[in-house]
């Protein structure tokens, strides 16, 4: 928790493949869902990044529609940030 001391009484944190395998769970249940895609956007055959959405119950705080978008995650490769559209 060197870069995040104050979350130190959260406890300990996950390695990478344990928290990858939580994760992975999550994505694979979101998936069976049939309100979850992932979206990609490519330069020709390489992968330049994706996004992974789902609809959900809107929260009851917001005065929303009964269902909103959630981004999930958002990853983009980093040679390939700020180049815009």
């Amino acid at each position: 928790m060197a870069s995040a001391p104050h979350l130190g009484h959260l406890g300990g944190v996950r390695s990478a493949d344990e928290s990858w395998q939580i994760r992975r769970a999550e994505c694979r249940a979101w998936l069976d869902e049939s309100h979850a895609k992932i979206l990609t956007i490519r330069d020709h055959d390489r992968l330049l990044g994706y996004a992974f959405v789902r609809v959900i119950a809107a929260a009851g705080s917001w005065k929303l529609d009964d269902r909103v978008g959630a981004l999930e995650t958002l990853v983009v490769a980093a040679d390939a940030r700020g180049r815009g559209p």
